[in-house]
C-alpha cells in the first residue's frame, strides 16, 4: 500500500516513522487504518468495557448483548496479552502505564483490520510489558498486518521494526531498512539535527 511519496507499507511489515517533534510524521493518514490511541481510554470504566465498546456487535444478536459472551471476550484477551488486572471490572486508571497500553493494544486487535497504527505503543511500559508488547506487534505482523509504528526510543525502533522512515519538515527525507539505520543517526533525526 502506498501511503505518500516513496513511502509504502507491505502486508506483514512493521514501518516505523521516526523524526523530530512537528516533523510530519503523525499527520500521516492512511485510510481504513485503525489507531490504537484512537478516543483513548476511559478511565472511570472497567477493563472489560475498555476492551469490549469499539465491538459491542459481535457479543450478541439482534442487537442485544449477551453479557457472557462480551465478559468470555474480555478475559480472552486479558490472558492473551497478559494484562494484569484484579478482575475484568476493575478501573482501567487503576492499572499500570503497560497494562494500559496492553488494553488499547487489544481494543484495536478485537476491531480487526489490516493496518493498524501504533502511536508510541510502549509509552509508559515497564521493560517487561515493553517486551510483551514488541512480541505482540511482531505476531500482528506475522498474521499478515501492516503495522506503522511511531517511536522516538532509537533502540526500540531498530528492534522492533522491519523499515524507518524519516520524516522532516512535513516530509519523508528517508527510508531504509531498520538494520541500516544506526541509533546515533535515529536519534539525531528525532532531535532535529539530521
Amino acid at each position: 500500500m502506498r501511503l505518500a511519496g516513496r513511502l509504502t507499507l507491505r502486508s506483514g511489515e512493521i514501518l516505523g516513522l521516526a523524526g523530530r517533534k512537528g516533523s510530519g510524521r503523525r499527520k500521516l493518514r492512511i485510510p481504513g487504518a485503525l489507531a490504537m490511541n484512537e478516543h483513548g481510554l476511559f478511565d472511570d470504566l472497567s477493563v472489560k468495557d475498555n476492551l469490549t465498546m469499539a465491538s459491542l456487535g459481535r457479543y450478541g444478536r439482534f442487537g442485544l448483548i449477551s453479557p457472557e459472551v462480551e465478559l468470555a471476550a474480555a478475559l480472552d484477551w486479558m490472558t492473551k496479552l497478559h494484562i494484569h488486572a484484579r478482575s475484568p471490572w476493575q478501573k482501567v486508571a487503576e492499572l499500570s502505564g503497560g497494562d494500559r497500553q496492553k488494553v488499547q493494544l487489544a481494543r484495536l486487535m478485537m476491531r480487526g483490520g489490516s493496518v493498524l497504527w501504533l502511536d508510541e505503543p510502549t509509552r509508559g511500559a515497564d521493560p517487561v510489558s515493553r517486551l510483551e508488547i514488541h512480541g505482540l506487534v511482531q505476531e500482528l505482523a506475522a498474521e499478515g498486518h501492516g503495522i506503522l509504528w511511531i517511536g522516538d526510543a532509537a533502540g526500540e525502533l531498530r528492534g522492533v521494526c522491519d523499515t524507518i522512515a524519516l520524516f522532516r519538515k512535513g516530509r519523508v527525507a528517508e527510508v531504509r531498512p531498520a538494520a541500516q539505520w544506526t541509533e546515533s543517526e535515529i536519534i539525531a533525526a528525532t532531535l532535529g539535527s539530521l
